[in-house]
């Protein structure tokens, strides 16, 4: 099987590196799955930090020549992915007071320095739902996050068109929520 480059670590290791004066960098002979149409092999991707600025045949895509060009032949390049059911950015949630706790909202605990963040974003997750514990049949509200750099909770929320913030509610099933949290 071949090696998986995964963009989110190519975008947060190129940021690091040179915060003050942004590339564009040229991914090339690479086997890419876009989102929406075919496998491309012998592909081009280029990206501007973290903005994609082009994906396509080496024949399609033209490589500026201020660009810096990284082989990437024999690996793969897929799309961020999303995780669904997170627990990173050492959150809280509800406590053993109640069965149902809708008033629990994650995002006033998430930590986005917490390194379980650029973990996840370095083996390539780019968006996660970030959920308290589940010991509770409700135990809150949780908050959809883009993991990208930032040092407060907003500069990651997802906001939608009318300005609320992406969220869920954190319920669990089956025998879950009736298990001995005790000492």
């Amino acid at each position: 099987m071949a090696p998986f480059l995964l963009l989110p670590f190519f975008f947060s290791s190129a940021q690091e590196s040179r915060e003050s004066e942004v590339k564009v960098l040229a991914y090339i002979n690479a086997t890419i799955y876009p989102v929406s149409s075919p496998k491309i092999e012998k592909g081009t991707l280029l990206v501007k930090g973290d903005t994609i600025l082009a994906v396509g045949t080496s024949e399609d895509v033209k490589i500026p020549v201020e660009a810096e060009v990284i082989n990437a032949f024999g690996k793969t390049i897929i799309p961020g992915l999303i995780c669904t059911h997170s627990h990173i950015g050492s959150v809280a949630g509800a406590d053993s007071s109640s069965p149902i706790q809708p008033e629990v909202r994650v995002l006033d605990s998430i930590d986005v320095r917490n390194t379980s963040i650029n973990k996840a974003r370095a083996g390539g997750i780019t968006t996660a739902n970030l959920m308290s514990g589940s010991g509770h049949l409700l135990s809150g509200q949780t908050i959809y996050l883009k993991l990208r750099k930032g040092n407060i909770v907003d500069d990651l929320t997802i906001k939608l068109s009318d300005g609320s913030l992406a969220y869920g509610v954190k319920m669990a099933n089956g025998t879950n929520s009736i298990r001995d949290s005790g000492p």
